[in-house]
């Protein structure tokens, strides 16, 4: 899914006439040179299509999603994008992740989520045209993950990957003007996992067993009006032997306010 869905932003952006970016105007305002802080209500998905049952491990609800973005598409200048999940997800999906199963027990299931610290990435144009920039730079990211799974026994395990998790890695934006009302925002991140501060407490815990990289893609479309729209795609990457694929969709619309 996450294919299509960049060549077509890609395409469609490509193909639509906007202004320059640097006059686009947010609340009437310049939008460039400011830094935004963004509250979204999200309708969230998480899957795990490689457990034994996948259906234990499928969860879809609302939740929240908090981000920071600064803005800035002069030649070599630096961007910044943070989310956070952590405490929205709290909030709202703790409660159906514990009783939607076992009547308020803890069940089967799959779980993935930013950490403490949140999502982090900050780029420098390499690339600013009149209606479009490209930014390089990496991004630093925390998680909180969890799979259980039953054993023969009919006894709830939790296995590798899990636990807290810093990760790592490259990461790249795209920045077009669409018309006079829109700008488009595409991220792609891929981050290697490198240290687990801390274990779930009910984990069988192996600590030989391969670190987890972590894939994204974030898409944003920002109005002159405040509102925007957008879609979180995660995607955990199991390089053991362990069944575990967790993948995580987050559709997101919200306001964002000037800083």
């Amino acid at each position: 899914m996450k294919y299509p869905l960049l060549i077509f932003t890609a395409l469609f952006v490509h193909l639509c006439y906007g202004q320059n970016l640097k006059d686009f105007k947010y609340l009437k305002d310049p939008y460039q040179h400011e830094s935004y802080l963004g509250f979204a209500g999200t309708f969230t998905a998480i899957r795990n299509n490689a457990a034994p049952f996948p259906e234990a491990h499928a969860l879809q609800d609302f939740s929240a999603d908090i981000n920071y973005r600064s803005v800035n598409f002069d030649q070599g200048e630096m961007q910044y994008l943070g989310h956070y999940k952590l405490l929205p997800d709290l909030f709202f999906l703790l409660g159906k992740m514990i009783n939607q199963k076992n009547n308020g027990l803890r069940g089967e299931g799959s779980s993935v989520t930013s950490g403490i610290a949140g999502w982090h990435r900050w780029v420098w144009n390499v690339k600013s045209k009149p209606k479009m920039c490209y930014s390089l730079g990496f991004a630093l990211n925390d998680y909180f993950m969890g799979n259980s799974y039953r054993d023969s026994n009919n006894q709830l395990k939790t296995y590798e990957p899990q636990g807290w998790w810093l990760s790592a890695g490259p990461t790249a934006m795209y920045h077009a003007a669409i018309g006079k009302h829109f700008v488009f925002h595409g991220t792609i991140n891929y981050n290697l996992g490198y240290y687990k501060p801390v274990n779930v407490s009910y984990a069988v815990v192996d600590n030989q067993y391969p670190k987890p990289h972590f894939f994204h893609t974030h898409v944003e479309l920002v109005s002159s009006l405040g509102l925007f729209a957008g879609i979180d795609y995660t995607a955990v990457i199991n390089r053991g032997n362990i069944p575990g694929k967790v993948r995580r969709i987050d559709g997101l619309l919200g306001f964002k306010f000037v800083m």
